[in-house]
């Protein structure tokens, strides 16, 4: 009698759930890792930002304005660094003798700098920002603002957002001029950058006066590297992310697609993970510049 050399039919299964276990228990380890990955690149975006804000103080000697609307709406501390960034090719498109929602920066805020991408969060666009220049999508998104407050400040219509305080108690908030001494609290325990990204879904979108910037919807919401450049940490960390949340484009806040925390700057330079977990008191104390807070910064 001729010697079948070839599986059984009940061998072939017994391979194939194995190799079915095997991928199981493999695919949770290979997604870890490249979640570490990206979120060391994060990391990495928020260092090089850092540094290039130290450039800014160094070259002014006071910290970048963190950007925002009183007679004029000025430039945020997104576009001035950029002379002082891997990303300086963009800055030599803009024009600083015009604002930001001039006709003369309709090209160069419509760039998108990996710079300002975090590879975690989904991919940034050009979304709806001012109605001077043509068209629903006419600034670049960013992942990353500055730590301006840690107030909720009054309502001042949907088109700011309440990430925006003229009397900021961080570091870099809207007109400030903060200096390095001005960092009382040291500057290893008081926060610069943060994360932030807005839902596609975000309610701003459906709000009737919201209407002139976002007709039925149709438009992209998004915070911007080039004016308005601040967050608080009032609402804590990843209050905003996930469906039938608040607005995060209306409220500022700060907000991370890393499972469990957020990744931030701090104002000499150093780059940290903080939990989502943390106690409002101590992100209060990590936001103020001069609060005479004792804080313990090993999180």
């Amino acid at each position: 009698m001729r010697k079948h050399t070839g599986f059984t039919l009940v061998e072939l299964l017994v391979v194939i759930a194995i190799i079915g276990v095997l991928v199981a228990l493999l695919l949770p380890a290979v997604q870890s890792a490249r979640e570490a990955a990206r979120r060391s690149q994060c990391l990495n975006n928020m260092k090089q930002q850092g540094l290039a804000v130290h450039m800014y103080h160094d070259a002014m000697g006071m910290f970048p304005d963190g950007g925002g609307e009183s007679s004029i709406i000025t430039w945020a501390w997104g576009a001035l660094v950029l002379p002082h960034a891997e990303s300086a090719n963009a800055q030599k498109l803009i024009n600083f003798d015009h604002g930001f929602n001039s006709m003369a920066n309709r090209d160069a805020i419509k760039t998108l700098l990996p710079f300002y991408q975090c590879p975690t969060a989904p991919p940034n666009v050009v979304v709806t920002a001012t109605v001077n220049i043509p068209g629903p999508d006419d600034a670049a998104e960013t992942n990353y603002l500055a730590v301006g407050t840690h107030r909720r400040v009054p309502e001042q219509g949907p088109v700011y957002g309440q990430g925006i305080d003229f009397f900021g108690s961080g570091v870099i908030f809207n007109g400030s001029k903060t200096k390095m001494k001005d960092v009382e609290d040291g500057t290893s325990n008081t926060l610069l950058l943060c994360e932030v990204d807005v839902m596609e879904d975000d309610p701003l979108k459906k709000d009737p006066s919201f209407s002139a910037y976002c007709p039925q919807g149709a438009c992209n919401l998004g915070k911007i590297w080039a004016a308005w450049g601040t967050a608080t940490t009032y609402f804590g960390i990843n209050s905003h992310i996930g469906p039938g949340k608040p607005s995060a484009f209306e409220d500022g806040s700060i907000d991370s697609w890393h499972s469990g925390g957020a990744n931030f700057t701090f104002a000499d330079g150093h780059v940290a993970f903080i939990s989502e977990g943390v106690d409002q008191l101590v992100l209060t104390a990590l936001t103020t510049r001069a609060g005479a807070e004792v804080v313990d910064v090993s999180l």
